[in-house]
């Protein structure tokens, strides 16, 4: 459950790292899905998941040619993917409806 708390913190730094930028964009949108996908995938093993893409998104927009910030995607991306990963695979089952 602390990763989720972990890349919810990871989703507000991409999200307020991208004032003054170029292209905000890509800073604004992952970091909001990471945060609100971090909030929700306690409940459920797939938000882990895509968050673990959205930080895989991170590692590769820092191909763009745009950004000036590369380092700091890259390596809040692969910390993102590991956390996600992680708390994705020590999920515990869900209890069967009644």
């Amino acid at each position: 459950m602390w990763q989720s708390w972990i890349n919810i913190a990871f989703g507000f730094w991409v999200f307020l790292s991208g004032f003054g930028y170029l292209a905000p964009w890509n800073f604004f949108t992952s970091g909001f899905f990471i945060a609100f996908f971090g909030f929700l995938y306690s409940h459920k093993q797939w938000q882990g998941i895509v968050n673990g893409l959205l930080g895989i998104w991170l590692i590769i927009s820092t191909f763009s040619p745009v950004l000036i910030n590369r380092w700091n995607l890259w390596i809040t991306g692969s910390l993102v993917v590991i956390f996600a990963i992680w708390r994705s695979t020590t999920a515990t089952p869900e209890a069967p409806a009644p």
